[in-house]
């Protein structure tokens, strides 16, 4: 009989890192090897929502726990596997999930899928601690994306008991075929020869284009950055007209914040040279990371992790500009794929912007380089088998505390 796993986690919509994630696993080859159970705790509101404290998100959270128990009841799962939150409203829930999957026997996986949960320990009153670290001793193995982060859980979780598995996408989310191409456009825009309308890349929604086109994807926030991009490329502008800011996303603040963007961009004549797309997703975001040069996300965002769309980034063959932030130091090597700057530094953008608009090969050699890191370090069957071996490995102990557990009794009945 194949182990229970219960896979705990949002699916989209919204597209987030975690509903992103839990999609991959429950469609992924895991379900031959395993009975996959899922508990369903999608929020279906805007992304606006995440992270609230609101009378809907309440509600939810009871929701999920009394489904959570009357699958505990029903299907008995050996694992359960919970992507963990940085709130404290929200590890509460997590907490529940936690002493319920104990109460009934299964092993508990929990996976943290962003860089501030010590800052949130740190922070928190000392009854918080002292929940937080409790329920930590009752998990069996605590996931992190990259080996910079096992400092999250220093003096809470065994060394032993940390292990780092990657995000990762389907190795064929662009090809190789598609990358090749989108490297002659690349190239034909350097030698502004005729090729570029001779090369297609099934662009249905993103015209190929002469100019040098620099691209931020991501949900339109301060903290991602991408202001920061926006007051850089006023001076980007000066070196090269010939170059436009593709802003992909969905404002996520307030009002004013939307407003002082359009005055300022309105103020530095920019409305030409940015572009606000709105969201994107599926083939529309393949074909935008396709048809665009320099990719750049200089983040602070606070819950950071291991960004997914700098992963489909250098799936695209795209150099990159971002921060030293979560664990993407370990995705972004200064130099070799891409240059980490100073969070909020909009000169430095501007900066590394213009260096690689300059330097063709620079450009086309990071672009590379991206891809071959992706390749072999961020592609979905690698996460797959990072998870899978966390499985194995728990259901095997599972297994053999149950088989000591037997022998003992056995032998006390002698």
């Amino acid at each position: 009989m194949k182990p229970r796993i219960l896979i705990v986690g949002p699916t989209p919509p919204p597209y987030i890192g975690p509903s992103v994630a839990t999609k991959l696993i429950l469609e992924s080859e895991l379900k031959n090897d395993y009975q996959i159970v899922h508990l369903e705790t999608a929020d279906r509101r805007s992304t606006t929502n995440i992270g609230i404290f609101d009378l809907r998100n309440i509600f939810l959270a009871f929701i999920h726990i009394f489904k959570l128990s009357a699958i505990l009841i029903t299907s008995s799962p050996h694992i359960v596997y919970i992507p963990i939150c940085q709130t404290i409203v929200g590890y509460l829930r997590d907490t529940i999930f936690i002493i319920l999957a104990k109460i009934f026997g299964a092993r508990v996986i929990i996976h943290l899928r962003g860089g501030y949960f010590r800052k949130l320990y740190d922070t928190s009153n000392i009854f918080a601690q002292c929940i937080i670290k409790n329920s930590l001793k009752l998990v069996s193995k605590v996931i992190v994306l990259g080996e910079s982060l096992r400092y999250i859980f220093d003096r809470l979780v065994p060394n032993q008991n940390i292990v780092v598995v990657p995000n990762g996408i389907d190795s064929n989310y662009i090809t190789e075929e598609e990358f090749e191409k989108a490297q002659e456009v690349r190239m034909a825009k350097v030698r502004n020869d005729s090729m570029i309308n001779k090369v297609t890349l099934s662009t249905k929604h993103y015209a190929l284009s002469s100019r040098m086109r620099i691209l931020f994807l991501s949900n339109l926030m301060k903290s991602k950055g991408f202001f920061d991009v926006i007051k850089a490329m006023s001076e980007v502008l000066q070196y090269t007209g010939d170059s436009e800011l593709i802003v992909a996303g969905e404002f996520r603040e307030q009002e004013k914040m939307k407003n002082d963007v359009m005055s300022y961009m309105d103020k530095s004549k920019l409305d030409s040279h940015v572009k606000f797309i709105g969201t994107v997703v599926g083939a529309q975001k393949r074909n935008l990371l396709l048809s665009t040069d320099i990719f750049v996300l200089p983040t602070y965002y606070r819950y950071e992790g291991q960004p997914w769309v700098i992963v489909e980034a250098m799936a695209a063959g795209l150099p990159i500009i971002t921060t030293d932030h979560g664990c993407i130091k370990e995705m972004v090597i200064h130099g070799e794929n891409g240059f980490l700057i100073e969070k909020q530094n909009p000169q430095q953008i501007s900066e590394k912007i213009i260096a690689l608009l300059k330097d063709d090969d620079l450009r086309n050699r990071m672009g590379t380089k991206s891809r071959e890191r992706f390749l072999k370090h961020y592609t979905k069957d690698i996460f797959i088998r990072g998870l899978n071996s966390v499985f194995e490995d728990i259901y095997v102990h599972k297994l053999s505390a149950w088989v000591r557990g037997a022998h003992e009794t056995d032998n006390s009945e002698l």
